[in-house]
């Protein structure tokens, strides 16, 4: 059984998007997501994407601090997009602009 896994898949010609990121739970806390997220991220970022994107939800607090590490902010969708309850973050490639905190309200 896998301790872990993720996916990336491109969404259109500059985006690309990190999926279903998990840990098995007598796993977390020990560095893995960092490790997972990150080839993630790399592996879409040698695609050349504008932006790599993602969801997570507000009241996950260890994957939400994990991606304001990595560069990720929040941002609103894109009218017409997704309904879901999960709050959609970007990393910019530029990230030339002052980053925001993932969820809105979070220290």
């Amino acid at each position: 059984m896998a301790r872990f896994w993720g996916a990336t898949r491109g969404r259109a010609k500059r985006q690309h998007a990190l999926a279903r990121l998990i840990i098995k739970p007598d796993l977390r806390g020990k560095g893995y997501g960092r490790e997972l997220a990150q080839s993630l991220l790399d592996e879409a970022l040698a695609h050349g994407p504008k932006t790599v994107s993602l969801n997570v939800y507000c009241d996950n607090k260890p994957a939400i601090a994990l991606y304001n590490r990595l560069g990720f902010i929040a941002i609103e969708r894109a009218p017409g997009d997704s309904k879901s309850d999960a709050q959609y973050v970007v990393y910019e490639i530029s990230r030339s602009a002052a980053f925001g905190r993932v969820c809105r309200g979070d220290n």
